[in-house]
């Protein structure tokens, strides 16, 4: 069996991917990519904290290890494919974007072709009349 610390931690770690995955599945959310990998980073470096305590402990020949490292490695594969799943979503979303931004490039370069925005020379038109 697991220690305590680091079954939370793992689970931390498993509800976090889960949610960060449903948050990008949703097509009308726009999620904060910076916020999700500083929150992803956190919780790894509390899981690979976690880890190092459990092999520490472990050295000094605990009964149940055997059965700890396996239940350790089933958690920690099941993880790993769902990370492997959310970077896929991440690597989608990053695309989609960029696509976007070049859209939005492509439109600023057609109007300034034309002579730039007609909403601000207006714009700039209506302040003028204003003051």
């Amino acid at each position: 069996m697991l220690p305590y610390s680091l079954r939370l931690t793992l689970d931390r770690y498993d509800d976090l991917i889960e949610s960060h995955t449903k948050q990008l599945n949703e097509p009308s959310n726009t999620p904060d990519l910076s916020t999700m990998q500083f929150e992803r980073a956190r919780v790894f470096a509390d899981l690979k904290n976690q880890l190092a305590c459990f092999l520490n402990t472990s050295r000094t020949g605990k009964s149940g290890l055997k059965e700890a490292e396996e239940a350790c490695r089933n958690r920690i594969g099941i993880i790993l494919k769902k990370d492997a799943y959310l970077h896929g979503i991440l690597v989608d979303y990053r695309r989609g974007l960029q696509g976007k931004r070049r859209m939005i490039n492509q439109g600023k370069a057609a109007l300034h072709g034309y002579g730039g925005s007609g909403l601000s020379t207006n714009m700039q038109r209506g302040f003028a009349y204003q003051r």
